[in-house]
């Protein structure tokens, strides 16, 4: 799997606001037994320097994946597409942030931010609600033999 690392160093330098624009079309693995790619993953990230850390932007995402039919059990292939996204990555830990949760950190060793997790997150967030091979499904169907 290409990594979803991106260095921010050339960002460092530059004024708040600067931006780094990256292009995904790569094949991924996120190590997660419910997102098997059937296909490239595809989309861009913006990286923007702020005050305290980078803001990080996906825009249209899409990968396809096997799911499995609530309806037959039959495997078969869903895009899943995430329109925008963003988080924010900090360049250190402060006290209120260790209270409130969820954070992502910039690497300051190698200046480099990783949105592996996050975008895997994402995508699991915009699975359907039900997977069905096709509208037409009829389910599981048992044949008689006579």
């Amino acid at each position: 799997m290409e990594e979803l690392i991106f260095d921010v160093k050339s960002l460092l330098g530059k004024g708040e606001g600067a931006t780094d624009e990256y292009s995904l079309d790569m094949i991924s693995d996120f190590e997660d037994k419910d997102i098997i790619p059937k296909g490239r993953l595809k989309g861009k990230v913006f990286i923007m320097k702020l005050e305290q850390g980078f803001n990080v932007e996906i825009k249209n995402i899409e990968i396809s994946l096997e799911m499995t039919c609530n309806k037959c059990l039959k495997k078969y292939k869903q895009k899943v597409e995430i329109p925008s996204e963003n988080w924010m990555f900090l360049l250190k830990k402060s006290k209120e942030d260790e209270k409130e949760g969820d954070f992502f950190y910039v690497d300051t060793k190698t200046w480099t931010v990783d949105i592996t997790e996050f975008l895997r997150q994402e995508i699991i967030l915009h699975f359907p609600l039900i997977p069905v091979c096709s509208t037409h499904c009829k389910g599981i169907t048992i044949e008689k033999n006579v």
